[in-house]
């Protein structure tokens, strides 16, 4: 069975490979030859008839890719982001048609590139026809938006698990956050803040669900 190689800028994980409902687990594998630097590569060995084609889905997250601009907002200000990333996806294969689409969280886009290519859906952009592409080909895609949702960012994280002879387990996490958003910037209304429910007063955490009885 061939193995397809999936590639993703930076050091991302890649969650899942998926072809129809079957899915395939990624394994890191060797950057092929020419890939631009900074770009992680995995395989997955895959099931596909001589001369048949397939829909391969892939599912990969990454954290730290919007960053605040302006950098720093007065009090009542919004807040605006950018989103940065490749219009093409990094591939070691030939691409003979590519469309890119961006979903966003909050309405009030700003500005994006290609603007002339897009087809602007109050949070949708869709680039639908970007033609054909070599391998490795890049280029920036940016997305400037308002997004007035705190930036919960963990700096540091501490866990202790205390097992009793009894047989209990205790456990405590100890959590630094800090705001990775825009800075704050001119002077300061408590009366305001507490107004306008400016606090990020909640802290999900989510657990794998072979560990919730």
């Amino acid at each position: 069975m061939p193995k397809a190689h999936v590639c993703t800028p930076g050091t991302g994980p890649l969650q899942q490979v998926t072809i129809g409902k079957e899915a395939f687990e990624p394994t890191p594998a060797t950057t092929p030859a020419g890939a631009p630097s900074r770009v992680s590569c995995y395989s997955a060995t895959i099931s596909i008839p001589k001369d048949a084609s397939a829909t391969v889905e892939v599912s990969t997250s990454f954290t730290g890719v919007l960053t605040p601009n302006p950098r720093a907002i007065r009090q009542g200000d919004q807040q605006l982001v950018e989103y940065e990333d490749t219009l093409w996806p990094v591939s070691p294969y030939k691409i003979q048609q590519q469309s890119t689409t961006a979903i966003l969280p909050t309405e009030g886009i700003l500005s994006h590139s290609r603007p002339e290519d897009t087809v602007n859906k109050v949070t949708r952009l869709v680039w639908g026809s970007l033609g054909a592409a070599e391998p490795w080909s890049l280029e920036p895609l940016r997305v400037h938006f308002h997004h007035d949702k705190p930036f919960k960012k963990v700096v540091s994280l501490v866990r202790e698990i205390e097992v009793s002879h009894w047989g209990n387990i205790y456990v405590e996490e100890a959590y630094v956050i800090a705001n990775a958003g825009s800075e704050h910037k001119g002077p300061f209304s408590r009366l305001r803040y507490q107004l306008e429910g400016g606090r990020a007063n909640s802290f999900q955490v989510g657990l794998p669900a072979e560990v919730v009885t």
